[in-house]
């Protein structure tokens, strides 16, 4: 990211505790074992392919979706995670390290979890976590060989990864690539150049150069809301707009071979009219699966992820930003067909993964509890199957008990 000009933003953790948590310094941290659940036993076998998940946002729900799919994929699940989040309760995860929200993670409590677990992957669940397998990458003196084998296992580059965090590196990987990719200009912190920006035409979108979930983002129609941007504190990244429907390609890829994908159309989103998805039709989409391919074979990328595009009235593609860390829908895989995590499963047993179809050409789906904070009067519930945790009964209470908060 530093290499784009930029400062690191606020993914929901910041720099200075970045710098804290490779501080030996202790804090208030514990390490719970999970109890049996749901048939599954809290120690796996010696034999079992172990991953290690870095979920340190509380306010992420798709990551114990996703500990869950592995779980039915035959992997052993831990988790370095706070203690209020949904990842502490679920009934998938077999480790929890633990810490507070207070304070991140330290370095003696991720060793302890590297060196108890001794994971085959360390797997990044949100932005946070992305940034922070970067600087464990840039720690000086580094790591110990047997702690950083797992951050780079199957290839994985985290530094370079990470990079994708930062919008104007991604636009700029993605059009030398040859992908089309919205025109765009970076707006410095503090800059008071905006002719630049007026000759990219009305209407554009003001989004911070890094940012997730559509969090900040602006639709600019005139010029007068252009001036507002002036001095901004924050970098942002402005673009044309592109009409047409808003998809996502989720996937899981080795050494830049992409093994599975999911495309989904984005059929609702909370908050409007661009904050992340509540509900999602899966099919096919093979404009979208051919660009996201192609990406990541350039950049030989290693792990989960998603593509979002925006597809015109045309079929063009305009690549709109690669996001490093799955997105809240990779777990349906095992219902829709392609399985991404049962993808990783196969490689971390020497196997190989025949991808199969998708079971239905088009399979709309709500995410729980995502569509229910949407539409809370259930106007469209019978609109698309709903995705519940079923089988992991304290995760679904968890998450209850958050919307009940929500919604007050």
């Amino acid at each position: 990211i530093a290499d784009c000009g930029l400062r690191i933003a606020d993914c929901g953790l910041r720099i200075a505790d970045c710098a804290q948590i490779v501080q030996p310094a202790g804090m208030s941290a514990s390490i719970s074992p999970a109890p049996a659940q749901n048939g599954h036993q809290p120690h796996p076998s010696s034999s079992t392919p172990r991953v290690l998940l870095l979920a340190l946002r509380d306010d992420w729900l798709g990551p114990p979706r996703l500990a869950g799919a592995l779980r039915e994929a035959g992997l052993a699940v831990a988790a370095v995670c706070p203690s209020e989040g949904p990842m502490a309760v679920s009934a998938a995860v077999q480790q929890r390290y633990l810490f507070s929200r207070q304070q991140p993670p330290t370095l003696p409590l991720l060793r302890q979890a590297f060196e108890d677990w001794q994971p085959a992957r360390i797997l990044p669940m949100d932005d946070a976590a992305v940034l922070l397998l970067r600087r464990l990458m840039q720690m000086q003196p580094p790591l110990p060989a047997a702690q950083q084998a797992p951050l780079t296992a199957g290839g994985a580059r985290p530094i370079e990864q990470s990079d994708w965090l930062d919008k104007h590196c991604g636009n700029t990987r993605a059009r030398d690539l040859g992908l089309a990719v919205p025109d765009w200009l970076l707006l410095p912190p503090g800059s008071t150049q905006m002719e630049p920006l007026r000759r990219l035409g009305l209407p554009l979108l003001a989004k911070p150069a890094i940012g997730y979930g559509g969090i900040g983002l602006r639709r600019i129609e005139r010029n007068e809301q252009l001036e507002e941007l002036r001095g901004s504190p924050r970098a942002l990244l402005l673009q044309r707009e592109v009409s047409g429907s808003t998809w996502a390609c989720g996937f899981y890829a080795e050494q830049g071979r992409l093994l599975a994908a999911l495309c989904a159309e984005k059929e609702r989103v909370h908050p409007a009219p661009y904050g992340p998805s509540s509900r999602l039709r899966i099919t096919a989409q093979p404009a979208l699966r051919a660009a996201t391919a192609r990406l990541l074979a350039a950049n030989h990328y290693t792990g989960f992820g998603s593509l979002d595009a925006q597809i015109d009235d045309q079929g063009q593609v305009w690549f709109l930003e690669l996001n490093p860390r799955p997105s809240p829908f990779l777990h349906l895989g095992a219902h829709a067909g392609p399985d991404l995590a049962a993808a990783l499963a196969a490689v971390l047993r020497g196997e190989d993964y025949l991808e199969p179809a998708l079971r239905q050409p088009s399979w709309s789906v709500a995410l729980y509890p995502q569509e229910r904070l949407r539409d809370p009067l259930g106007q469209e519930a019978g609109m698309a199957d709903w995705d519940l945790p079923e089988h992991d009964p304290p995760l679904k209470a968890w998450l209850e008990r958050w919307l009940k908060a929500q919604t007050g």
